[in-house]
Order: structure tokens, then sequence, then C-alpha cells
């Protein structure tokens, strides 16, 4: 997941550094390339994403609508991105 992310904020960055050059059509295509990548990790792990919805919403854990999803090193299992709340206002 570490990795999606990173690359997301990498590829990004290639964009804004080239907003103004003749490189821009290279990176952007990589950023839409990168984003096809997500939308099919998205897609291919759908049901560990209901999983691990079902499982840890109850325990505080927030799920965006599209989380990023990120494949193990083991077959069944994936990394499910989760937001967890915390508040360290004190009263």
């Amino acid at each position: 997941m570490r990795h999606n992310m990173l690359r997301l904020e990498q590829l990004a960055r290639q964009v804004v550094a080239h907003w103004a050059s003749n490189q821009l059509q290279v990176h952007v295509r990589a950023l839409a390339r990168h984003l096809e990548e997500l939308d099919g990790q998205r897609r291919k792990f759908a049901g560990h994403i209901e999983m691990a919805r079902l499982e840890f919403t109850s325990l505080g854990l927030e799920f965006d609508d599209n989380p990023l999803v990120s494949a193990s090193d083991k077959p069944d299992a994936a990394f499910v991105n989760a937001w967890v709340w915390i508040d360290l206002g004190r009263e």
C-alpha cells in the first residue's frame, strides 16, 4: 500500500514539475497508467475491501469509497487502506 501512495505522489509531483515543459504529456500518461492500475487492483480485490469493511468498521476504522489496495506476497491476501481517527485534543 505504501508503494501505491508513494508512487501516486511521485507521479503527481512529476506532472506538477513538468507543467510548463514539453515533457508534460509523458508524465500525464504515466500518471494515467498508474491510476488505471489502482482501479484494476480495486476490482481484483473487491472482496477484500468488502471483508475489511465488514470486519473493521465496528472497531473504528473508516474506509474511503474506493480505498487503495495492494497485493501481498500471499496469493489470497491484500492490504486495504483504512483511516483511524486520532483526537489529541484535551478537555
